[in-house]
């Protein structure tokens, strides 16, 4: 392959990029949205570039991150987000800005991948168009396709998803190392490349689990395209990046965490998880081929039986898929490799491990896609042969092949812009979300949660309480509801919205000291104190807690004891002035009027 372009690939590069920057500039204006405030904004371990080899230690996730929202190990991500601090602080477009030159950084490599796969032959591939000249190159098709795809929103829009970004810009670097590995007729050039190849799949690990399938991909190209070595040659050079994806599994066992059926609806093992697995593989694939309507919450049923619908849709393209491939295997090597890739990469997502809250996402699209887009790249590329055979001029034939091409394009692009506006922030993302599925009680309670943010208070109430229509045994939005009921001053219904998220889950600190704030206001101060006490015994690190408890004891005249709690809110937040200044101003007192425990001052 010649690593340098030519001038009709510096064309393509040049057109594929200036579209790509088009259709996701928008991105640009949009703020954290939803997890984005846990895993940046909130996040102190970015705030300094000398944290960086904390993020490639297991404490970091298991104890540090424990509360993230993510199920993995990710420090190439959580690096990214630190060099994106240092450079531009907690500004969102910064961080907006890193995700979309890292699509069009994935756009050019999946070029120039799609480049060595669509060669002519049956061997090694050489880099070179199949046979097709100008716009309608597979290679460029192919790109062109991948870049404006809307499926791929989730995961340029949306900060958190940079993982995704990452895994496949080294994903496809160590593809494309291992195929100039294969080509290098000089022993030394062969391992540098060879190494190479294994950093970036090292890398790619380091940004999402998904990049554990590459070692099958890579497989898949030495059956496909054998070259002439022989076999024992061809699959010996694999075996370190199967044993580097199997280490990666054994030090990712503590991460990777499936639901059980308590949330998720069926057995793990059963029928009902076989059909559930197939019914996810058509739902992804549909979304390949149709990608509307594309929303953050989708609403997903396990099917209950092998004559569901779902699943039996799903049986009938899986076998004409593979009635395709079998088709394809002689005669259209490329052809078959991109489908073989969209079945390879879709194992990881196919529910086999479900995923508790969202057994669906279009985020776990993006590597799957360049398969889909590598094939439509070549069917199109291959349709002004197809035209001429009806007796039609060569120059009407490639009219056609781009009109048809374009009303895709025009689509894709601008089915992606809308859906880049929808993710400008939290409230957008999910009215959206209620919008394409109304009886979805996640969907709701994220609205309300982003309605109660910007101070929406009635609205965000009216969405608590459809969540809970929808889905009753929800503790924290029975909590939520108190909350906002609190801050309007309905302290009774409050009290009674935080007994009723007690009896769900008795044993939750945030809402027992929630309850213990109302009846704070309401004036019952012993009962106040009691349910102070309880949250500071269930999660003595909350320095909150101590907070309310000392400013309660004070208010009763305990002092000592509310000297004793302060005490402890300094231990957990050294250097916190304010308490500091609260617990100088209680010595003070205590040394002027010689109070005791304040036993004689209790309601």
């Amino acid at each position: 392959m010649r690593i340098i372009p030519n001038h009709r690939r510096l064309i393509h590069l040049s057109v594929l990029i200036a579209i790509c920057l088009a259709v996701f500039a928008n991105t640009l204006a949009n703020d954290f949205v939803w997890e984005d405030t846990q895993v940046v904004s909130d996040n102190p371990h970015i705030r300094s570039l000398r944290n960086i080899p904390l993020f490639f230690t297991a404490r970091h996730w298991r104890e540090d991150r424990s509360s993230s929202p993510d199920t993995g190990f990710r420090p190439i991500r959580e690096t990214s987000f630190a060099v994106d601090y240092r450079l531009g602080g907690l500004q969102p477009i910064g961080f907006h800005l890193t995700n979309m030159l890292l699509h069009v950084v994935n756009v050019v490599l999946a070029y120039f991948l799609a480049l060595m796969l669509t060669a002519t032959g049956r061997g090694e591939p050489r880099g070179e168009d199949a046979g097709q000249k100008g716009f309608l190159s597979p290679a460029f098709l192919a790109a062109l396709f991948f870049a404006l795809h809307p499926v791929h929103v989730e995961s340029v829009a949306y900060i958190k998803n940079r993982s995704d970004l990452l895994a496949f810009a080294f994903y496809q670097a160590a593809f494309l190392l291992y195929l100039l590995h294969r080509s290098r007729t000089g022993k030394t050039n062969a391992i540098l490349f060879y190494c190479a190849s294994l950093l970036g799949f090292m890398g790619a690990l380091g940004s999402k689990p998904m990049a554990a399938t590459l070692p099958l991909i890579l497989a898949l190209y030495v059956v496909c395209f054998p070259g002439e070595r022989p076999a024992g040659r061809r699959f010996a050079g694999l075996i370190p990046f199967f044993g580097l994806a199997l280490i990666w599994f054994w030090l990712q066992k503590d991460f990777l965490i499936a639901a059980g059926s308590d949330t998720t609806g069926f057995d793990p093992g059963s029928r009902r998880h076989i059909w559930t697995i197939l019914a996810t593989l058509g739902w992804y694939l549909d979304k390949l081929v149709w990608p509307a309507p594309l929303s953050i919450a989708h609403l997903f049923h396990p099917p209950r039986t092998l004559l569901d619908p779902a699943v039996l849709l799903t049986l009938a393209t899986l076998a004409a898929l593979l009635l395709v491939m079998v088709r394809t295997f002689s005669a259209q090597r490329s052809m078959f490799f991109g489908l073989a890739w969209v079945l390879i990469t879709l194992l990881p997502v196919a529910n086999i491990l479900v995923l508790e809250l969202r057994p669906i996402a279009e985020q776990r699209l993006y590597i799957l896609s360049f398969g889909f887009c590598l094939v439509l790249g070549l069917i199109f590329s291959r349709i002004p042969a197809l035209i001429k055979r009806t007796g039609i001029s060569e120059a009407m034939a490639f009219r056609l092949s781009w009109v048809t091409a374009g009303i895709i394009c025009a689509v894709y692009g601008t089915h992606t812009v809308q859906r880049n506006l929808e993710w400008r922030d939290s409230v957008s993302l999910f009215e959206s979300a209620v919008r394409h599925s109304p009886d979805l009680a996640w969907a709701h309670n994220n609205l309300a949660n982003a309605l109660k943010e910007t101070g929406r208070l009635d609205e965000a109430l009216d969405h608590y309480r459809r969540a809970l229509a929808l889905k009753p045994d929800q503790p924290l939005a029975h909590n939520n509801i108190g909350a906002i009921l609190g801050e309007q001053g309905k302290l009774d219904e409050a009290v009674v919205a935080f007994e009723a998220a007690l009896r769900l889950q008795p044993h939750q600190a945030m809402t027992i000291d929630n309850l213990g704030l109302a009846f704070i206001r309401q004036g019952r101060l012993a009962d106040g104190i009691e349910y102070f006490r309880k949250a500071v015994v269930l999660e003595p690190q909350n320095a909150l807690y101590h907070v309310h408890l000392a400013e309660a004891l004070a208010i009763t005249g305990r002092l000592e004891e509310a000297v004793d709690q302060y005490r402890a809110v300094l231990s957990l937040r050294p250097g916190d002035g304010m308490i500091s200044r609260r617990l100088a101003a209680l010595l003070s007192k205590i040394n002027q009027t010689g109070a005791g425990t304040g036993l004689g001052d209790q309601p």
